[in-house]
């Protein structure tokens, strides 16, 4: 890779902010731009750390693209009519899409591995390249989190496994809505599962569909180096396209039928123990820091692409009790004698009916209280039924405004109303509607002693967090 310097627009971002790391930590000169609300972020500190220089402004003034720049990397913040990419273009700076760029770092390193699925992504990256690490590689790694614990969301390692998140979302809407994954060819996959989303670009299933099935025939001649949640349904059948592919792929998840089966299975409050039986034979036993069955499945999957890498089980067991789940997944925020607050990144229904069943079991007795923040127009009004389906599971839900992210309300005006009709239509109790400025009096005025508090959404909802925390101490 022939850049010295390279400039990220909107590099607070966790997908850009981890590329930035990555590259500095290469020996790259780093530079970004941002919004001014941008250091108040969940990445907020991490330029500092790396002595990453951040020039802030909501209109991305052209003075502040450094004058040495060789590269720049664009994502969303007004994508190709960012001022900044403008200039670049004229003086004849390259300028690429963040997904354009990964796929060329990729291309550096003898093993790419590559973590995809709707769901799943960034926990299964996390947890690969923790174990990696604690198995003594010293691996290259982006996970699409702001942390790893204390460790930074990144790391270059050296050339041998580098562990990425394979996004399934467009390259550069509306200009390319083709999807990042088709950009991608890595040497190993790991696929959590499939199911619809982000109708803002695939409208049907058939288009999430199709891409995966893409992605999955670049492996036809190589079955052996991808890893697949057999139980997934979706997932199976679009396996089942490719002939050469059906009994070859690695498969993995409770049913006896796969190659990695997860047997017993345990959990408490500190964490989950589960049992994984290989091709019906060896047995593993894993302890691990985190908890519910979709987790356990990932860890699964981590297993079977270790073993497949060629990793003793033993070893592999012994790596995956340190490790660090990344932030915003069932993380605990707060907790005393009578409340506990978690938060979750959970933005799509099925990731919500896992949610509400993973906390169900861990408090049992304990009323469930979930905050949701729905994530973007286009996903709420496209899977609105499913979402108030999965919400009823909570003893109560309460549902704040739509996050906007790269969306316009006055394109989706009945929106509000359709989510409306999908609440009246489940005549639950248990739903409530309330807005962000709103939320503390309702929440003074609803809570109960020993109940677990859980906020759930992609935006930015853990900024109701210190309101929280303060409210639960004076509720105390």
């Amino acid at each position: 890779m022939n850049y010295s310097h390279i400039h990220f627009i909107g590099i607070h971002g966790v997908g850009q902010m981890s590329l930035a790391i990555l590259l500095a930590q290469m020996g790259k000169v780093i530079t970004g731009s941002d919004v001014i609300s941008a250091p108040s972020s969940p990445t907020g500190k991490i330029p500092e750390r790396l002595s990453i220089k951040v020039s802030y402004d909501d209109h991305f003034p052209v003075t502040d693209l450094p004058i040495d720049t060789d590269l720049v990397v664009y994502t969303i913040h007004g994508g190709k009519n960012n001022p900044q990419v403008k200039e670049a273009e004229r003086k004849g700076i390259e300028v690429i899409t963040q997904a354009k760029l990964l796929s060329e770092v990729t291309k550096l390193f003898q093993n790419s591995i590559a973590v995809a699925g709707v769901n799943g992504k960034t926990t299964t990256t996390a947890i690969l390249a923790q174990t990696l690490e604690n198995l003594g590689t010293n691996p290259s790694y982006i996970v699409g989190t702001n942390n790893l614990g204390e460790k930074l969301p990144a790391n270059f390692g050296n050339f041998e496994n580098f562990v990425f998140e394979a996004d399934e979302y467009a390259i550069d809407p509306p200009i390319n809505l083709k999807s990042k994954l088709s950009l991608m060819y890595p040497t190993h996959a790991i696929i959590t599962n499939v199911s619809h989303d982000h109708p803002d670009i695939y409208p049907n299933y058939s288009d999430i569909e199709n891409i995966f099935a893409d992605f999955i025939s670049k492996f036809v001649d190589k079955p052996q180096n991808l890893v697949v949640c057999g139980d997934d349904q979706n997932l199976m059948k679009i396996v089942d396209r490719f002939p050469d592919l059906k009994n070859q792929v690695i498969t993995y998840g409770f049913e006896d039928s796969n190659a990695f089966q997860i047997l017993e299975r345990k959990e408490n409050q500190t964490g989950s123990m589960m049992a994984l039986k290989y091709n019906g034979k060896s047995k593993i036993e894993l302890s691990l820091p985190f908890w519910g069955e979709k987790n356990m499945l990932n860890a699964a999957s981590v297993v079977a692409m270790l073993t497949s890498l060629g990793y003793d089980l033993g070893a592999i067991s012994q790596a995956m009790k340190n490790i660090s789940i990344p932030a915003r997944r069932m993380q605990i925020v707060f907790e005393n004698e009578y409340f506990t607050l978690i938060d979750d990144y959970a933005h799509h229904p099925d990731a919500i009916v896992n949610l509400i069943k993973t906390m169900k079991s861990i408090f049992k007795g304990r009323r469930l209280v979930l905050i949701f923040e729905p994530h973007t127009f286009s996903r709420t009004l496209s899977l609105r039924s499913e979402f108030v389906h999965a919400l009823i599971a909570s003893d109560l839900s309460i549902i704040l405004p739509i996050f906007a992210s790269r969306e316009n309300e006055a394109d989706f005006p009945t929106v509000q109303s359709e989510m409306d009709n999908a609440i009246l239509v489940q005549k639950s109790a248990h739903l409530r509607k309330c807005t962000n400025e709103n939320l503390m009096l309702f929440l003074k005025n609803n809570l109960q002693k020993n109940d677990v508090i859980v906020t759930a959404g992609a935006g930015k909802i853990y900024q109701h967090h210190q309101n929280i925390i303060e409210l639960l101490k004076s509720l105390s």
